[in-house]
C-alpha cells in the first residue's frame, strides 16, 4: 500500500501538466483545422466569443479584413 502511494504521489508531479498540455493541443488542433476548412464560420465564432474583449475583437475584426475584404 505504501508503495502505491508513493507511486502516485510521484506520478502527480506530472500527470497534471501533460493531461493539461493534451487538452490544449486538441483545442489547438481543432481550431486550426476549422480556421482552415471554415474560416467564415471560425471568426463567426471568435469574433463572437471575443466581443467580450474590446481588445481582442479589434484584433480579430483586423485580420477578417484582410481575409475577406480584399
Amino acid at each position: 500500500m505504501d508503495r502505491l502511494c508513493e507511486t502516485l504521489i510521484a506520478s502527480s508531479n506530472y500527470s497534471f501538466n501533460k493531461a493539461h498540455s493534451t487538452a490544449y493541443a486538441i483545442v489547438a488542433y481543432n481550431e486550426a483545422w476549422l480556421k482552415r476548412n471554415y474560416p467564415l464560420h471560425f471568426w463567426k465564432g471568435k469574433l463572437t466569443v471575443g466581443m467580450a474583449k474590446a481588445e481582442k475583437f479589434k484584433i480579430y475584426l483586423g485580420e477578417c479584413e484582410v481575409l475577406f475584404c480584399q
